[in-house]
C-alpha cells in the first residue's frame, strides 16, 4: 500500500472529526461553544477601525497568525471569516497529519498512532478550531521531521515559520541544533530559521514596531493560568523559568538516549509542565509529537479528557465556584491533575525511553506484516 493510499482513510477520519469542531464553534449556533477566534478576535476586529493586525487593533499572537486573521477578515463578514479561518486550520491540520504519517512510515512504525493520539482525542474535536495551534503544530513537526532527516535548511525554515505562528516551538531549537554535528549545518539551520522568521515579521516590524512587540510583552506579562504554579504565587514566573531551564538542561544532558522526536516531545512536555500559563488549546501542539513517539497512552488520554473538562467547567459557574482562576476552583484542580499526568509521561519517557507506555502500539506493530516504505 502506497503512502497516499494509507493516508486517505486517516485524512477522511480527521476531516469528519474536524467537522465536529467546525460545527461546535459555528457562529450563531445555539448553544454556541466559546473559541478565541470567534468570541475574542472576531469581536475585536468587528469593533476596530480597520482589519490590519497590530496597526488597527492590538493582537497577542505572532505575525503568521496575524496574517491568517487579516486574510480571513477581508470581507468583514462573520461567516466568511469563520469559514476562512477554519479552512486555514484544516489545511494545517492535514499537513501535520501528513508529516506524522510520512515519518511513521519511513521509520516502520504503525500509522494507527495518528488515530489514537491525534484524531480520536477530545482535544482534537474541541480545540481544532479554537486558536492558531495547528498553524504552529504543522511547521513544528515539519521542522523536526527535516531535522531528523538531517536537512538543516528545510528544518530551519519551518522552525522560523513555527515560531512566527506560535512562540512555544522555540524550545525545540537546542535539540534541532545539536542533532547536527557539523558547525556549518548548525549555522545553516540558524540562518534559515532567522530568515524565514524575519520574512514573516519584517513588514510589521517596519510599520509598527510597538505593535509587533506587543505579543511578546503580552505573553510575558500574562498572569498565571491553568497551571500548578498558581500555588506558588507571587513567585510563579520566576519558578517557571527556573524549572523549565532545569528540565531542558536535564533533557540535554541525557539527549543521546533519545531520538529527535523523543527529545522534542520531552522539551514540549517540559514547557507545559513548568509554564505558569497552560491554557488547554496548547494540547494541540503535543498531539503530533505523542503520535510520533507512541508513549504514555493511558496518561495522555486521561489528560486529554481533563483538558476538555477544564474548558467546559471554566464557563460553568456551578463547577468554577464563581472564579475559575482561583487556586481553590475545581477548574484549577483539573488543570493541576492534567499537568501531573503529563509529568508522569515525562518521567516515564526520561527514565525508560519509548518502550515505556507504548505497549498497545508495539503490540499492534508485531501483529502486522512489515510494510516496505514507499515515498512519493
Amino acid at each position: 500500500m502506497g503512502l497516499s493510499q494509507s493516508f486517505r482513510p486517516l485524512a477522511l477520519m480527521a476531516t469528519i472529526f474536524f467537522f465536529l469542531s467546525f460545527w461546535l464553534h459555528f457562529p450563531g449556533m445555539s448553544p454556541n461553544v466559546y473559541s478565541d477566534i470567534m468570541d475574542t478576535l472576531w469581536q475585536r476586529i468587528l469593533h476596530s477601525s480597520g482589519i490590519m493586525p497590530y496597526l488597527s487593533y492590538k493582537l497577542e499572537y505572532p505575525a503568521l497568525s496575524a496574517m491568517a486573521l487579516y486574510v480571513s477578515s477581508l470581507t468583514r463578514n462573520m461567516y466568511a471569516f469563520y469559514v476562512s479561518m477554519s479552512l486555514i486550520l484544516f489545511a494545517c491540520m492535514l499537513g501535520a497529519l501528513y508529516v506524522v504519517h510520512r515519518s511513521l512510515r519511513e521509520r516502520r512504525q504503525p500509522v494507527q498512532a495518528i488515530s489514537y493520539f491525534i484524531i480520536f482525542t477530545p482535544s482534537f474535536i474541541y480545540f481544532s478550531i479554537y486558536s492558531f495551534d495547528w498553524m504552529g503544530a504543522v511547521f513544528m513537526v515539519a521542522s523536526i521531521y527535516f531535522g531528523y532527516k538531517r536537512r538543516a535548511v528545510d528544518s530551519g525554515i519551518f522552525l522560523g515559520l513555527a515560531t512566527a505562528a506560535r512562540i512555544i516551538p522555540i524550545v525545540c531549537l537546542p535539540f534541532l541544533l545539536l542533532g547536527f554535528k557539523e558547525r556549518r549545518s548548525r549555522l545553516l539551520l540558524l540562518a534559515s530559521a532567522g530568515i524565514s522568521w524575519l520574512a514573516v515579521n519584517l513588514y510589521f516590524m517596519a510599520t509598527n514596531l510597538q505593535g509587533f512587540l506587543y505579543p511578546y510583552e503580552f505573553q510575558a506579562g500574562f498572569g498565571v493560568e491553568d497551571s500548578w504554579l498558581g500555588l506558588a504565587s507571587p513567585y510563579s514566573k520566576e519558578l517557571s523559568l527556573l524549572f523549565l531551564g532545569a528540565a531542558l538542561g536535564l533533557i540535554l544532558y541525557q539527549r543521546k538516549r533519545f531520538n529527535l522526536y523523543e527529545q522534542t516531545l520531552l522539551a514540549m512536555l517540559a514547557f507545559v509542565i513548568c509554564s505558569f500559563k497552560f491554557p488547554p488549546q496548547y494540547m494541540i501542539l503535543l498531539l503530533p509529537l505523542f503520535a510520533l513517539t507512541g508513549v504514555g497512552y493511558r496518561e495522555f488520554m486521561v489528560a486529554n479528557i481533563l483538558n476538555v473538562m477544564l474548558i467546559l467547567w471554566y464557563f460553568t459557574p456551578f463547577f468554577s465556584l464563581g472564579n475559575a482562576l482561583t487556586v481553590g476552583s475545581p477548574v484549577q484542580w483539573i488543570a493541576y491533575t492534567r499537568q501531573f499526568l503529563l509529568f508522569v509521561v515525562f518521567v516515564k519517557l526520561l527514565v525508560g525511553g519509548t518502550k515505556t507506555g507504548a505497549v498497545p502500539l508495539e503490540a499492534k506493530a508485531r501483529l502486522e506484516p512489515e510494510i516496505p516504505v514507499v515515498v512519493r
